[in-house]
C-alpha cells in the first residue's frame, strides 16, 4: 500500500506552499479577529480556536506535510495571526492603519495574555489551547 508508505508520503510534501498558505490563512484570520473584536469590544476567545483550526487546516490542505516542521510552521503562523489580530483591533479603534502603531499593539498583547485576573487568565488558556489546536491539525499523521 502507497497510502500509509512514510517514504511516499514525505515526497509529497510542499513545505514553501504551506508557508503561503499558512501566512495568508493567518492574515486573513486576524483581520476578521480584529474587526469583530474592535466591532464589538469584545475578546471572542473562540474566534482564535477557529482561527487556529483554519491556519492548521490550510497548512495540512495545501503543504501535505508529515513532518514536525509543519506543526511548529502552523503554530508561528497562529501566533502572528494573534499580534496581527490585536494590531488590526488597535488601528481600527483609532481609525487610522499605521505601523507606527505595531509596537504598542505589541505591548498591549503581552500586558492582556498576562493579566492576573480571571478574565485574563482563561483568555491565555484559550490562546494556548488554540495553539494545541493548530499544531495538532496540521499533520496529515
Amino acid at each position: 500500500m502507497n497510502i500509509f508508505n512514510p517514504n511516499n508520503l514525505r515526497n509529497k510534501q510542499r513545505f514553501p506552499v504551506a508557508v503561503a498558505a499558512g501566512v495568508i490563512t493567518a492574515i486573513l484570520c486576524a483581520i476578521v479577529i480584529g474587526l469583530i473584536t474592535s466591532g464589538t469590544g469584545w475578546y471572542y476567545s473562540l474566534l482564535y480556536i477557529a482561527a487556529g483550526y483554519a491556519i492548521g487546516y490550510a497548512i495540512k490542505y495545501f503543504g501535505r506535510g508529515v513532518d514536525k516542521k509543519f506543526s511548529i510552521l502552523s503554530v508561528a503562523c497562529f501566533i502572528l495571526c494573534v499580534f496581527l489580530g490585536d494590531f488590526v483591533a488597535f488601528t481600527h479603534q483609532l481609525s487610522v492603519f499605521s505601523l507606527n502603531y505595531l509596537p504598542y499593539s505589541i505591548e498591549s498583547t503581552f500586558r492582556s495574555l498576562f493579566q492576573l485576573d480571571v478574565m485574563g487568565m482563561i483568555h491565555l488558556i484559550m490562546i494556548v489551547y488554540a495553539g494545541y489546536i493548530s499544531y495538532y491539525m496540521a499533520k496529515i499523521v
